[in-house]
C-alpha cells in the first residue's frame, strides 16, 4: 500500500499501532505519506494528517503512538509469561508442521540433486514458511541456503 498511494490519496487506518509497530516507524511512515501529498488518517484516535500539520498535531502523534508502543510491548509480555506457563504445563507445542517427516526427507533429496530449491516446492501448492526451513536446511551444506 506505501508503493502504491499517489498524491491525493487519503489512507484511513484503524488505529496507530495497525501502521506501525513502534514510535519510530509511525513517524517515519506517516511523515513519508504527507510528504507525497498523502492525507493519513486514524479513525481510532480522530486525527487526520495532511503535511502541514500543527506542532500540536505532531506532538499528538508522538504521545499516541508512544502509548501504542507500551501497549504492544505489555501484549508481547503477557503472551510470552502464558507460553512459559503453557510450556511449563506441558499444554504448549509449538506451531504444527506443514510437511510430514516424508515430504521433508523427499524435499531434501530433491535439494540435495540440484532438481528443486526448497523456496519453490517446498509443499507443492503450500506456503513455504519458517515451519518448513529448519526441517529442510538443518543439514544441507550452507551454500544451498542463499539464492545467488
Amino acid at each position: 500500500m506505501l508503493e502504491f498511494v499517489r498524491e491525493g490519496d487519503q489512507v484511513i487506518v484503524h488505529s496507530m499501532d495497525r501502521l506501525a509497530r513502534n514510535l519510530d516507524d509511525l513517524r517515519k511512515i506517516v511523515k513519508g505519506l504527507t510528504g507525497r501529498g498523502v492525507k493519513v488518517q486514524f479513525v481510532k484516535e480522530s486525527l487526520i494528517f495532511t503535511g502541514d500539520d500543527s506542532p500540536m498535531s505532531n506532538l499528538l502523534l508522538s504521545l499516541l503512538g508512544a502509548v501504542a508502543e507500551f501497549e504492544r510491548a505489555l501484549i508481547k509480555e503477557r503472551q510470552r509469561e502464558g507460553i512459559a506457563v503453557a510450556k511449563k504445563n506441558g499444554a504448549y507445542k509449538g506451531r504444527k508442521r506443514l510437511l510430514d517427516p516424508g515430504q521433508v526427507e523427499a524435499l531434501k533429496k530433491r535439494v540435495k540433486s540440484g532438481r528443486a530449491w526448497p523456496w519453490n516446492s517446498a509443499s507443492r501448492g503450500k506456503p513455504f514458511t519458517s515451519t518448513c526451513g529448519p526441517d529442510i536446511f538443518s543439514d544441507l551444506p550452507t551454500k544451498l541456503h542463499r539464492r545467488d
